[in-house]
């Protein structure tokens, strides 16, 4: 079972973005990081169109242990944020993917086509301290290393941004938020293992009247 942090849900200060973090057990996260590494290996791993995730070298679809055990996290989840959907309508995974980041590589502000969008980290090698002293962040203000922002605009017209730092002691953090929200990720400097993080987007539909 995954842990439901409340503490850690967060309203967007103007506009009101439903979005929120959620904290994995380390059970479900060991398993998830098995099939992750399970699919880097796999000669038969399907890669991702580059202008769906950007500027990852290696990126692949999930396979279907990884979406199933995403499933059991996610909906409950988004269950959390979201009013109950009408009567014979249910949430479902759209798409899902494994980024494996490597040092230097960059996410620009893009956006996923759903309702909801989400991201797993499963695996974070740096630590963000580290990140943040690094000689590419010296004289700046905005500490960029190894962030992860998010980016709308408010009803009144206003760019608003909300950024994350996660380091290696937020493995099995999930983030869900409203999948026009743009998201963008900076690179990391300090480590050389890959970052792994599962992306993807959720879905509210009509249940087919054949299923019901």
């Amino acid at each position: 079972m995954n842990i439901f942090d409340k503490e850690r849900l967060i309203s967007a200060p103007v506009a009101s973005i439903p979005f929120g973090l959620y904290q994995l057990e380390k059970e479900d996260l060991d398993i998830l990081k098995g099939y992750c590494a399970e699919l880097y290996e796999n000669p038969l791993k399907r890669e991702v169109n580059k202008f769906t995730t950007s500027c990852y070298e290696h990126q692949y679809q999930s396979n279907a242990a990884i979406h199933n055990l995403l499933k059991t996290y996610l909906i409950p989840c988004v269950k959390e944020l979201t009013n109950p959907p009408p009567k014979g309508w249910e949430w479902h995974i759209v798409n899902s993917w494994v980024e494996y980041r490597q040092k230097n590589e960059f996410r620009p502000a893009s956006e996923v086509v759903g309702d909801f969008a989400f991201c797993c980290f499963v695996s974070i090698p740096y630590d963000i301290d580290k990140e943040k002293s690094h000689a590419c962040n010296k004289n700046s203000i905005n500490k960029a290393l190894a962030k992860t922002s998010l980016t709308y605009v408010s009803p009144i017209g206003k760019i608003m941004s909300k950024d994350f730092s996660f380091g290696k002691n937020d493995e099995g953090v999930i983030m869900i938020y409203p999948s026009e929200v743009l998201i963008q990720s900076y690179p990391f400097f300090t480590a050389d293992e890959n970052t792994v993080v599962i992306c993807g987007s959720l879905n509210c539909t009509e249940i087919p009247v054949s299923d019901i």
